[in-house]
């Protein structure tokens, strides 16, 4: 995210931002819509984010 500049509020369609700050605190794991949406958002492979 830091890369991209940015913040929980701009992944919106893979989380609320709660729930993406969750995941990146590692409490909680991306599901199977969540990868397929950061793959497509970056366009790099599903499995970056497994």
């Amino acid at each position: 995210m830091e890369q991209n500049a940015l913040t929980a509020n701009d992944l919106s369609e893979i989380a609320d931002a709660d729930e993406l700050l969750e995941i990146i605190n590692g409490h909680k794991e991306l599901n199977a819509r969540q990868i397929h949406s950061l793959s497509n958002r970056f366009h790099v492979s599903p499995a970056v984010f497994i």
